[in-house]
């Protein structure tokens, strides 16, 4: 399957992310105050419909994170060789 998504690996990206995590809160919000209009079969589809939602959150999250780590620490591994390069005189 063709990936559809962008590579995600800023500090906006991530903060998205994290953003979009406190949607499962609202989300439980909205559900307390129209629990009383709803079935027991009703309430259970929609608090297993908030659960998978919150966990597909929570992988996007990770997945940026991830993506956030690994170029920050590319970055780092490029910065640090190239001043340990400069630092260390060359042997005669």
């Amino acid at each position: 399957m063709k990936h559809l998504r962008r590579e995600e690996n800023t500090l906006h990206d991530l903060e998205d992310k994290i953003m979009d995590a406190y949607q499962t809160s609202k989300d439980l919000n909205d559900l307390v105050h129209a629990v009383e209009e709803m079935g027991t079969d009703e309430l259970m589809t929609t608090l297993m419909g908030i659960n998978e939602l919150h966990n597909i959150r929570m992988r996007n999250l990770m997945r940026v994170l991830e993506q956030n780590m690994q170029r920050e620490r590319k970055y780092y591994v490029e910065t640090h060789l190239q001043t340990s390069q400069r630092a260390d005189p060359k042997p005669f």
